[in-house]
């Protein structure tokens, strides 16, 4: 598994996670990609898409 910060789709430089890339033997197939929503300081990671990497 592999997590993506400000070099993902969405560069996040706060330190939230934009990207989630799994798979095998360093073959990152899958994606799910973050929106991040703050509501009363709480930190809500809504999946945006779900799907093949590349």
């Amino acid at each position: 598994m592999q997590l993506k910060y400000q070099d993902g789709t969405i560069p996040q430089w706060n330190g939230n996670i934009v990207n989630q890339q799994w798979g095998a033997a360093n073959n990152w197939a899958n994606v799910f990609t973050y929106i991040i929503v703050t509501i009363n300081s709480t930190v809500y990671y809504l999946p945006i898409d779900a799907g093949r990497a590349g």
